[in-house]
């Protein structure tokens, strides 16, 4: 039998650990780096893993896996993830919301995965596709939140402030739908 194709994330201190490993995605946050492998099953993370030292390991779920969690717990996970420095998980998350809501609703969830993305751009170095983006999610975010806010520079990380802000909005948006990812028809504005 053969293991299943894994996605897996890695945290650590030190990334040189992993460098003679092949299609590795490294993403450098404030204090650690971030791994993203494509590894062939758990044997194969095994085998990374053997000599590293790392602080956290996170696995994708695959896309058939996915569960169906209340839209609150996934935003809520979200905004945890983005205080993290995780964006990539976190962009996961939003996307979900994202896709399963209607607009105006969607829109929202659309400004925060740009939010993350931006970020995610930052962490792989790539500095002018992130300011881009970082202005698109500004702009989108600039119908929800005060304008004020919005206004801000790029900057990485994310500003608490703003996070705290489309912590908020995002939950009283939820709440407001009382929707389902089941039957998303509603939105909140």
């Amino acid at each position: 039998m053969r293991d299943r194709l894994l996605r897996v994330l890695i945290f650590t201190y030190n990334y040189a650990q992993i460098s003679e490993c092949p299609n590795i995605i490294l993403r450098k946050h404030t204090l650690e780096y971030e791994i993203d492998l494509k590894l062939n099953g758990f044997d194969d993370l095994e085998n990374h893993l053997r000599n590293m030292e790392y602080s956290e390991i996170y696995l994708l779920p695959s896309e058939e896996n996915d569960v169906n969690e209340p839209p609150i717990d996934i935003f809520n996970f979200g905004i945890s993830l983005m205080t993290e420095e995780k964006y990539w998980i976190a962009h996961e998350y939003f996307e979900k919301l994202w896709k399963f809501y209607n607009e105006p609703t969607s829109k929202f969830f659309h400004s925060v995965v740009l939010f993350c993305v931006a970020m995610v751009h930052h962490q792989m170095g790539r500095e002018s596709i992130a300011y881009r983006i970082f202005d698109n999610a500004r702009n989108e975010m600039s119908k929800f939140l005060d304008p004020s806010l919005i206004s801000l520079d790029f900057c990485y990380p994310l500003p608490h402030m703003l996070i705290e802000k489309i912590g908020t909005f995002g939950k009283d948006m939820i709440a407001h739908t009382g929707l389902n990812l089941k039957d998303p028809s509603e939105s909140f504005l």
